[in-house]
């Protein structure tokens, strides 16, 4: 939660607002709220970042619609995240095997006495002469005969199945003939060496790309190094027309001060991204620093590679031990994705060392 507000307003992340509705039962599995955290409200974690914070009664199902609809306003005309602490209570176990009454007595006493939400909104509705005090309990049991009805006719052993991933396609693993030929490298090298007229890199910068102007020259002689290898594939990837989407700790710079996908000017701070200014690219090229915070940042590129399938997304560690705060996505979704949901993908993960 705390990392997902923490994207709001972070270039890269933004989203245009996000919705979070807190399910607030006031309990654990067995745990107090003052066992759970050091704050009054469950919400309160969202008051650095100056947004809304509406608490509501679940028991009210008109105040809750109110709310909702509150929320939804905000967020189209502002664009800022809600917050809405759906204040209720569980009204059974954790689980079906549970039982809270073992931990919290006298809490499910009250529970126990409580009318249930259905019976607390008919009654308010008879009380306003908007239904006739029977007709409550005729809509109930008709939807209840309805429902019935729909389960008697299930088969186990064929109504339920287990969806099954799609084998892949034959062929899908054949080997991709990658290579591009030297002079279009070499036109897409000249283009990422241009800077625009005025452009004032650091003296030391200068010395350290220096070795990349002539690195593509005489190939018998000339080493090329991993950023300019980098650079050259990823702009041969924009030039066929495939988007990409670059983020990671320090990616912009890299790491170990190599990749200098972002130019600073050493005069006026102004920045250059020779990358999203190639006349070749056919597609829009994006790299952005991300938050340090593994386990929300791959979560995200996660998502946003299962929505974009067709865009090269890449998120890089700052350093490859750095990828343990994001293992659990790395277990739950992206290794096992494809089995529990039938998804592939494709986000590209870079680990330096």
């Amino acid at each position: 939660v705390a990392e997902t507000m923490n994207f709001a307003d972070v270039s890269g992340w933004r989203n245009g607002g996000t919705i979070h509705i807190i399910a607030n039962n006031q309990l654990g599995f067995t745990a107090e709220p003052d066992d759970s955290r050091s704050t009054l409200y469950a919400s309160d974690v969202a008051k650095g970042y100056k947004v809304p914070i509406v608490h509501v009664n679940a028991d009210d199902p008109e105040a809750c619609l109110e709310v909702a609809r509150l929320a939804i306003g905000y967020l189209l005309e502002f664009g800022k995240d809600f917050v809405i602490d759906l204040i209720g209570y569980r009204r059974y176990g954790h689980n079906e095997g549970d039982e809270p009454r073992f931990t919290q007595p006298l809490m499910y006493k009250k529970v126990d006495e409580h009318p249930t939400v259905r019976e607390l909104w008919a009654n308010r509705l008879v009380e306003q002469d908007l239904i006739k005090g029977d007709q409550a309990q005729e809509m109930v049991d008709r939807h209840f005969n309805k429902l019935q009805e729909i389960m008697n006719k299930l088969d186990p052993q064929e109504s339920i199945v287990e969806p099954e991933p799609e084998p892949p396609p034959p062929g899908a693993a054949k080997k991709a003939h990658t290579a591009v030929p030297i002079d279009r490298l070499r036109g897409l090298h000249q283009s990422l060496l241009d800077l625009p007229e005025g452009f004032t890199l650091h003296p030391r910068l200068s010395r350290i790309l220096k070795p990349r102007h002539s690195a593509l020259d005489d190939l018998a002689e000339s080493r090329v190094d991993w950023a300019t290898a980098e650079a050259l594939a990823l702009a041969s990837i924009l030039e066929e027309g495939i988007a990409i989407r670059m983020t990671g700790e320090d990616v912009e710079r890299g790491t170990f001060s190599h990749r200098h996908a972002v130019l600073h000017d050493a005069e006026t701070g102004r920045q250059y991204a020779p990358m999203q200014h190639l006349p070749q690219a056919g597609a829009a090229f994006e790299i952005v620093n991300s938050p340090l915070t593994e386990n929300g940042a791959v979560g995200f590129e996660y998502g946003y590679n299962i929505q974009e399938p067709d865009r090269l997304v890449i998120w890089e560690a700052q350093y490859g031990d750095f990828i343990d705060g994001a293992q659990p996505v790395i277990d739950e979704f992206i290794v096992s994705g494809r089995d529990k949901w039938g998804q592939t993908p494709s986000l590209v993960l870079l680990l330096p060392h």
